[in-house]
């Protein structure tokens, strides 16, 4: 059972109002207890229990005195079970919560962009303000894995608004798009050049204007050398450039983006330590600094910008990707790339979805998110193959085989609970006592066998096999690195305990971190 959370938070978060208790009217013992405390804890987390564990004792006591029945009987609800369930379904249609759709997701990110796009964007930030507006919204908590997907499209989706919107800010400005055209981005082909300004035969002079049309910033980034008066002159004539550009005061206003700071250098590198103090470096660093992605996109937006509204922009010449290839082509790179990513399902998957897919009138990306979900499936199907032969069970049982009709000690739902699997993320031991016949080694083989379907590893032997191998790890001194390797199991099946040897070395290595089911003899 989870923590008691005291009289005050009990009597806010459990206590049932005249609508609630009236849907309780058809439901009895353990069934309308349970339902209430589903209830109760969905208006008090946002979500449904997973198990009994989670629930406070307190709280359970609390709601058992509304509904007259006893604590006790909670424990014959099994919230795994298909009542469970229905319970859950219809408590969705009384109180307006619902799981989260494709299109709470669309409007998830939509609310997160609209508030963090002009402030500090982190993810802390971010995934609390998810949290607060799925409570909002009455949407039950995500995956983890749509959260992430959640967060991080709004954290781009934000940082490309701000980015356009300074790009607006900045391309309202007169000339200032041309102005930083000027200061990144130089012509070598001298396509700008005007038509009064002549050709040069000189060589030597066609080298000077090569070093004319360096990239200004790239000037104004590099190290100024060592201290001097010409290196003073320098970084002053910098700063008239840069303040020459014109970037309004309010471009960034609201926003979190700004100019980019510059980056500090390594110290300059001179020929000799015969330099004058009135002379610059012989050898200039190579620039640094560069600018941050957001800066460098809306500089590179706002000259598009600029560019589409002047009619002396170049044609640019655009490559249609795909264009022209024939069915057997598309077929053939399907089938290597596949081969590359070593996701052969995913190939099937193709083959099989795409006539489904054009009948239908899927979009990309639902074509693509079925093929993955095919190919994510094969390899997880895949891996519990793999880690159910590495368990090296010596026959391969299934809890659904396991009959506990006419076993005494054993219910169902109890069976139920120890296939939830929810011993190995509480990390407690599970151990099965009885004389023998009565299932115990099929139990523990068919519960392992779901964890490893579910993806955790497991280590299966007998306790005499476990104190042989702790035994012999002890007498060659690798005890400790035998048991730093066992403890990387998420669960450990012992079997035959009562057959194992007394007074053994090895029989302390028995105590692990991990947890163990153990089977008497």
């Amino acid at each position: 059972m989870g923590r008691d959370l005291g009289l005050d938070g009990v009597v806010d978060h459990f206590t049932l109002s005249g609508d609630e208790a009236e849907w309780l009217r058809n439901k009895t013992g353990a069934t309308r207890l349970g339902f209430a405390v589903q209830l109760k804890f969905l208006t008090w987390r946002g979500r449904f229990p997973k198990m009994r564990m989670e629930l406070p004792p307190d709280a359970v006591e609390h709601v058992a005195k509304q509904v007259g029945v006893a604590a006790s009987q909670l424990g014959f609800y099994d919230f795994t079970s298909r009542v469970a369930k229905r319970h859950r379904s219809e408590l969705r249609d009384l109180t307006g919560w619902h799981e989260c759709t494709k299109t709470d997701l669309v409007k998830l990110v939509s609310h997160l962009v609209d508030v963090i796009w002009h402030d500090e964007r982190r993810e802390e930030q971010v995934r609390a303000e998810l949290g607060r507006q799925v409570r909002v919204d009455l949407i039950e908590p995500p995956t983890a894995a749509q959260v992430n997907t959640i967060i991080r499209s709004a954290l781009h989706q934000a940082d490309e608004r701000a980015v356009a919107e300074v790009a607006a800010r900045l391309a309202r400005e007169e000339d200032c798009p041309r102005r930083l055209d000027a200061l990144v981005f130089t012509d070598p082909t001298g396509d700008d050049a005007e038509p009064g300004d002549g050709a040069t035969v000189d060589g030597d002079a066609s080298e000077e204007d090569e070093d004319e049309i360096e990239s200004v910033l790239s000037d104004i980034k590099a190290h100024p050398g060592n201290v001097s008066l010409n290196s003073v002159l320098d970084e002053v004539s910098k700063l008239k450039q840069v303040r020459a550009v014109g970037v309004p005061a309010k471009a960034f206003t609201g926003t979190t983006t700004s100019p980019p700071r510059p980056a500090r250098a390594p110290p300059p590198v001179t020929s000799s330590r015969s330099n004058s103090a009135n002379s610059t470096p012989t050898t200039r660093c190579s620039p640094h600094a560069k600018t941050t992605p957001a800066w460098t996109r809306a500089k590179a937006r706002c000259s598009d910008m600029a560019r589409t509204t002047t009619t002396a922009s170049r044609p640019t010449a655009t490559k249609t990707v795909g264009s022209g290839r024939t069915g057997e082509q598309t077929a053939s790179d399907l089938a290597f790339y596949s081969r590359a990513m070593k996701a052969p399902a995913l190939l099937d998957a193709a083959e099989r979805l795409a006539e489904r897919a054009r009948s239908e009138s899927w979009s990309h990306s639902e074509f693509l998110v079925a093929c993955l979900q095919r190919e994510v499936a094969a390899r997880e199907s895949h891996g519990g193959e793999a880690r159910v032969r590495s368990a090296r069970f010596p026959a391969i049982k299934t809890i659904e085989e396991l009959d506990v009709t006419h076993r005494r000690g054993m219910t169902r739902e109890q069976l139920a609970h120890l296939g939830t699997l929810d011993f190995i993320t509480g990390k407690e031991n599970a151990i099965f006592l009885g004389p023998p016949g009565t299932g115990k080694t099929h139990l523990a083989i068919g519960l392992a066998v779901r964890a490893c379907q579910a993806g955790h590893k497991v280590a299966f032997a007998t306790a005499a096999e476990w104190v042989d191998r702790l035994a012999a790890a002890h007498h060659t001194g690798r005890l400790q690195t035998e048991l730093i390797k066992l403890s990387r199991y998420p669960l450990i099946v012992v079997d035959e305990v009562g057959c194992a040897p007394r007074g053994a070395d090895g029989s302390r290595g028995m105590r692990g971190p991990p947890p163990v089911i153990a089977v008497t003899g």
